[in-house]
């Protein structure tokens, strides 16, 4: 009997032992991990959006032509939500709406939760691994923290929204035109531009971008170095590599202006990061109370003193009025775009446009809109099964780079203090 001790070498790496060498160069080789996740998140959400502008329609949930093959373009195009019977179901390919037919998913309007649900995991993961990078370097996780604004703004608005009204059919659909038709929506039917938490949301945001430009002008206005420009103003480079800002005379420049000025950056630029994410998270919670439905924020009062005396009458009874307009409006075309889409003439099996051999007559094919799917239902299909291949293939790379990471990440231990170490740069130079 032989027995053969050590081990056996292969002649040539796989690909996965390549990968696995080149993440595990250098102190910080776990940090590699970024771009596979990333990578992979976006095939989810993009691909899925892709699609859904290209091919998908929108006849079964809204009556309205939405994807590139139907004449719309950039700014008209969109993955629009599930019709309003549908609910909250999650229209997974696997459920009892689909039941494993691609092409009646995107029919229902599965895309749209598929993009969403991803789309927020997506970000989420990303604010994740900032916390992460953040502590293995030994920094505050204010990048994070800021980067949950967003998170929350999308999350709220695309998720919380439509769990708290009727079904997915209230949630913003995926694209330019759709977005200034929801906030139309909400206007008309919430009155959200005189909800308080929209209000500080705007101001949060506008005093963010305020406070940017100042910052941006100081900081520029105050970099001093030697040169020959012969103008009005000292000669500097705004392109120069050096922090030669002066914060002194930034003090005297704002005290002189406002009366203050700030005492020293750290507050200065803390400021700048509270300002946007408490304005972000105002509009969110503002958000969550339109999803319950909640007036408690309305001038009822005044509605009720116009209703009672027809001579009191202000500009809040006039966007009210307006409101109305807006929602009755809505309304109306709901009914119609209804008895369209259930006159005798116009409807049809499901069945016939998923096979490929429904044939429309002349007169059907200028009164409808399934012309041009009907005819490439198995074109359709085809995309939807290669589609379906690239998201096993984007899974199974989360899967692979998610555990590589965990396992990285629980086997490094510095040694010493990264700044100790020389691989981040901590200069303090003279305070000017």
């Amino acid at each position: 009997m032989t027995i053969a001790l050590g081990r056996i070498r292969k002649e040539e790496n796989d690909i996965f032992d390549t990968m696995d060498d080149w993440l595990q160069k250098g102190p910080f080789h776990f940090c590699r991990m970024v771009w596979p996740i990333a990578l992979s998140l976006c095939l989810f959400r993009f691909r899925g959006w892709f699609t859904g502008t290209i091919f998908v329609i929108s006849w079964y949930t809204h009556g309205l032509a939405s994807s590139y093959l139907e004449g719309c373009n950039f700014l008209t195009a969109t993955v629009s939500t599930p019709a309003n019977s549908l609910a909250h179901s999650l229209l997974l390919l696997w459920g009892p709406k689909a039941q494993g037919d691609f092409t009646r998913l995107c029919q229902l309007g599965g895309l749209l939760t598929f993009v969403a649900l991803h789309g927020a995991s997506a970000l989420i993961g990303f604010m994740s691994r900032q916390f992460e990078l953040a502590r293995s370097v030994q920094l505050r996780p204010y990048n994070a923290i800021s980067f949950f604004g967003p998170i929350v703004v999308f999350v709220y608005v695309f998720l919380i929204y439509p769990l708290g009204q009727y079904g997915w059919f209230f949630a913003p659909s995926l694209g330019v035109a759709t977005i200034f038709r929801l906030i139309l929506f909400l206007q008309g039917f919430h009155n959200w531009m005189l909800n308080p938490f929209h209000m500080m949301g705007v101001a949060g945001i506008l005093g963010a971008a305020l406070l940017c430009a100042i910052h941006g002008a100081t900081v520029e206005n105050t970099l001093f170095e030697d040169g020959d420009g012969a103008n009005t103003f000292r000669a500097f480079n705004p392109t120069q590599a050096e922090e030669t800002y002066s914060m002194v005379t930034t003090n005297r420049f704002w005290s002189q202006i406002f009366g203050v000025a700030s005492s020293n950056k750290h507050w200065l630029h803390f400021f700048m990061l509270f300002v946007p994410v408490t304005g972000l998270w105002m509009s969110a919670i503002g958000v969550v109370g339109l999803a319950l439905n909640l007036r408690a924020y309305d001038f009822v009062s005044q509605e009720i003193r116009a209703a009672e005396d027809p001579e009191f009458e202000t500009f809040y009874t006039k966007n009210i009025l307006l409101n109305e307009g807006i929602f009755v409006r809505g309304w109306q075309l709901r009914i119609s775009l209804m008895k369209i889409l259930y006159s005798p003439r116009r409807f049809y099996h499901v069945e016939t446009f998923f096979n490929g051999t429904f044939v429309l007559a002349g007169s059907d094919q200028e009164t409808t809109g399934f012309a041009w799917w009907a005819g490439n239902a198995r074109l359709i299909n085809l995309s939807g099964k290669l589609l379906g291949a690239h998201v096993a293939h984007a899974g199974l790379m989360v899967f692979w780079a998610g555990a590589m990471n965990l396992f990285e990440v629980a086997h490094f231990v510095p040694s010493q203090k990264i700044i100790l170490s020389g691989l981040l740069a901590h200069h303090h130079g003279p305070s000017r």
